[in-house]
């Protein structure tokens, strides 16, 4: 609810985009947390004070910053986003 309307409004596009192609699974074989993993990096920057050591970043802490990108991202998919629509 933070972001700027504009942004909020595309991000749920997006997201309501993602669900749309996971109601149809049978046929193009996609689920959502490979969704997620794939557009959590998309979505989402890492923190502010991690892009600066980004070289010096161990492997471990980078799988830790994708999978909280993907667990956020997957909320937004397996779950009903009208109260952020309808703006509640």
């Amino acid at each position: 609810m933070q972001l700027p309307e504009i942004r909020r409004t595309i991000f749920l596009y997006i997201s309501s985009f993602l669900q749309e192609l996971l109601s149809h699974t049978q046929d193009n074989e996609l689920d959502a947390k490979t969704l997620a993993t794939l557009f959590g990096s998309i979505f989402l920057r890492d923190p502010p004070r991690s892009r600066d050591d980004r070289h010096q970043r161990s492997r471990a802490t980078q799988i830790t910053f994708d999978k909280k990108k993907a667990a956020f991202v997957y909320h937004f998919l397996v779950n009903d986003q009208s109260d952020f629509i309808l703006g509640r």
